[in-house]
């Protein structure tokens, strides 16, 4: 909690000190002090306070009554709100154990939310891109497992807008972030060839066959074979023998 007594701060010393959502402010004065100089000074204080945009929840004048019914009183308004920091306007003298009472016994209720950025997908020319992810300050994110296809092109990964890859959203990461999908285009194939092809085989046997692609670097590789006739040939699951069924 920040305690601060204002008594004509530079303008430049509160946006360094105060750079927060909401402050508590007390103004104190001498039970024997005109209330309405005090209210003055401690009005004053509060306006300057707000000229600098900060939002306040003020408690004034409070003064040094026998019974302490005006210290607990603002005590009481004060724990009614959260705040960020107390300030403390002393607008006419009062005793020392009076300001300590007040601020001692004030507990400052900060409300805080983490930060959170949002992490966006681009398709760069495909489709399916996933849904933005929200980031929050200090927890790491996983990337969202879809990926995004696009017709003769292969998929290689998220990168950021520096050309690095990024696989997973660290905890320190902060900001928001686009996510560019990276294409490879595909390589056609071009060739096909069974380099152990037989024009017949004996009742029930079985022949594992081999077969080349081309080119070598093709993207796409994977061969399905299928019997024209069940009856007498039966393709395996794998699809690299035939067996000879009847």
């Amino acid at each position: 909690m920040k305690k601060m007594c204002y008594n004509g701060m530079k303008k430049q010393k509160i946006r360094k000190d105060f750079d927060m959502a909401k402050i508590g402010f007390v103004g104190f004065g001498e039970v024997n002090t005109p209330v309405d100089v005090i209210i003055r000074k401690c009005s004053a204080a509060e306006q300057a306070l707000k000229d600098e945009g900060l939002d306040l929840v003020s408690v004034y004048p409070v003064a040094d009554d026998y019974e302490e019914t005006q210290v607990k009183g603002a005590v009481d308004a004060l724990k009614k709100e959260s705040f960020d920091a107390l300030v403390v306007c002393v607008a006419g003298w009062i005793p020392t154990q009076i300001t300590a009472d007040m601020t001692g016994a004030q507990t400052v209720r900060a409300s805080w939310t983490a930060n959170r950025y949002t992490i966006s997908y681009n398709a760069n020319g495909g489709s399916g891109a996933p849904a933005s992810q929200t980031k929050t300050e200090n927890v790491a994110l996983t990337l969202s497992s879809t990926k995004p296809t696009r017709s003769g092109y292969t998929f290689l990964g998220w990168y950021d807008q520096n050309g690095n890859k990024v696989e997973k959203i660290t905890a320190t990461s902060k900001g928001d972030l686009v996510l560019t999908a990276k294409w490879s285009e595909a390589t056609p194939v071009e060739s096909f060839e069974v380099t152990n092809a037989v024009d017949k085989l004996l009742k029930l046997s079985t022949h594992q066959l081999t077969w080349l692609i081309g080119p070598e670097n093709a993207t796409y590789k994977k061969v399905s074979f299928e019997s024209s006739d069940p009856k007498v040939l039966k393709v395996s699951s794998t699809f690299s023998k035939v067996a000879l069924h009847a």
